[in-house]
Order: structure tokens, then C-alpha cells, then sequence
């Protein structure tokens, strides 16, 4: 990606300020369409990340504490690397949006295919498509597409609550009052999982959680603390596309992440 097209990003993000909504106003009767577009104009104000973190799983199948660092920006250009105790990445996963890349130091195997949520999310237990992926990793609550809203005030949370229906799906989502930012996000139906945005720090005028927590079916927990992070880097290019090393065993995957030519 060229440095015009950050620039287009900086500038659909930047474009109007949203505006606020008074503390006093918890209580009151708001329209559930205007809360969703400051809550997302709040959210399009961080289209890039670049930082290391923890992220602890918690899986039927398995669990464990790691250090990562990650790239990302919008929609759905994604690095992600786990480190290991010496430092040293044992799995690089890079995506464009359009392809993907897996490289396993630790085994030697090189995994590339379409960027698919199967393939994208082949480093965690849940799976989750490249724009989701990355809207949660910029602390943001992907959305369902609506057929019907409503809102309600709870004043006790100190929050509103925006609920959007989409056939047999259903979306809560919780929003501040002074920032907008979201605070949580209950998705039920087909792939449920919620989500909870926690430790709000602010860098310049954004607020950004440093904590992010999903809550998946199967007692999945994955649970992010970011540690270091940089709001809307300019980045690189070459961080989502990740070519195969010498000696590396290449594994061409398909659209569902099975080998191909596999049953």
C-alpha cells in the first residue's frame, strides 16, 4: 500500500467531528441509528496499530500465555507473530485481505492460500473473517447488518444500549455516553461470540482499549492486554506478505484451510 492511500484512510477518518452526546442525557430517549454512527466515527479514528502484547487462550483443548506482536489496519491487512521465550517468532501469519501466509518456524511449514476466516484465524481458537480480525485488534465492535434497531438508556451502567436484529441474529452492544466508545458487544445466533473493551487509555484524542477480551462458545477465552502499542503508524507494505524461507515445506491451502488436493 502507498502512502496516498494511508492518507485517504487519515482522511475518511478524520472526516467531521462526531458529535457529543451530554452525560445528563442517560435517561433520555435517543435514536438507536444516531447512537451506532458515533460510536462508529469514534471507531474510525484508529485505522492502524502497531504493538506487542500478551494474549492469554483459554480453550477446552488448550491453554496458554503468549507474547505477540501485531500490525493492523483497515480493512483486513494483518501481521501477527508469536514470540517465544527467547524472542524469537516460532509463527508469522500475514494477510493482505486477498491471501495469507503462515510460516512455522518451530515445525517448518509454510501455510499460504486465500485470505479466508478458516485461513486468517488458523492461530486462534475461534474464526473470525480478516475484517473482523481487525476491526476487534483497533478496539472496535463488528457490527451485524441491521433490519431493525433500538436503544435504551440504562442510567445505572451509565450506558446505552443499542440492540440490532438481522434474521435469527441479534446484536447488543453497549456504548458510553461521554466517549462512545464501546464497552461490549453480545452477538448470538450463527458464529456468536461477545465482546468485552476494557482499560480505555488515551492517545491524543482517541481512547483506545488496551484490554480486549472475546467470549467464544465452547468456554473460549481469548484475552489481549496490549502493552506497547502505536495509534495509526504509517506501515509498511511488506508486513502482510511473508514469502516462504529456504527449506521451508510449502502447503498450498484452499478457501475451507484443507491442503489442497486433500479430501
Amino acid at each position: 500500500m502507498n502512502r496516498a492511500v494511508w492518507i485517504l484512510f487519515l482522511a475518511v477518518a478524520w472526516l467531521g467531528c462526531p458529535k457529543r452526546l451530554e452525560t445528563s442525557q442517560v435517561g433520555a430517549s435517543l435514536d438507536a441509528r444516531e447512537l451506532l454512527d458515533l460510536a462508529s466515527k469514534v471507531e474510525s479514528q484508529v485505522f492502524s496499530i502497531r504493538g506487542e502484547g500478551r494474549l492469554r487462550v483459554a480453550a477446552p483443548s488448550a491453554r496458554s500465555t503468549v507474547t505477540v506482536f501485531i500490525a493492523a489496519a483497515r480493512p483486513a491487512f494483518l501481521h501477527f507473530e508469536v514470540i517465544g521465550f527467547f524472542g524469537q517468532p516460532q509463527a508469522i501469519l500475514a494477510s493482505d485481505g486477498q491471501t495469507f501466509a503462515l510460516l512455522q518456524n518451530d515445525q517448518g511449514n509454510y501455510f499460504h492460500g486465500p485470505a479466508t476466516p478458516e485461513n486468517v484465524s488458523r492461530l486462534l481458537p475461534v474464526v473470525l473473517s480478516g475484517p473482523e480480525l481487525v476491526s476487534i485488534l483497533l478496539g472496535a465492535a463488528p457490527r451485524i447488518p441491521a433490519e431493525r434497531l433500538s436503544a435504551q438508556a440504562l442510567a445505572e451502567a451509565r450506558a446505552y444500549l443499542v440492540t440490532l436484529w438481522q434474521g435469527d441474529r441479534s446484536q447488543k452492544i453497549w456504548i458510553h455516553p461521554d466517549n462512545h466508545r464501546v464497552l461490549k458487544s453480545e452477538l448470538r445466533g450463527a458464529a456468536a461470540y461477545d465482546l468485552l473493551f476494557e482499560d480505555f487509555q488515551a492517545t491524543g484524542a482517541i481512547d483506545l482499549p488496551r484490554k480486549i477480551t472475546l467470549f467464544a462458545s465452547g468456554s473460549t477465552t481469548l484475552e489481549l492486554r496490549y502493552q506497547e502499542l502505536r495509534v495509526n503508524p504509517d506501515l509498511e507494505p511488506s508486513l502482510f506478505k511473508l514469502a516462504p524461507p529456504a527449506g521451508a515445506k510449502v502447503i498450498e491451502l484452499d478457501e475451507n484451510g484443507r491442503p489442497r488436493g486433500s479430501l
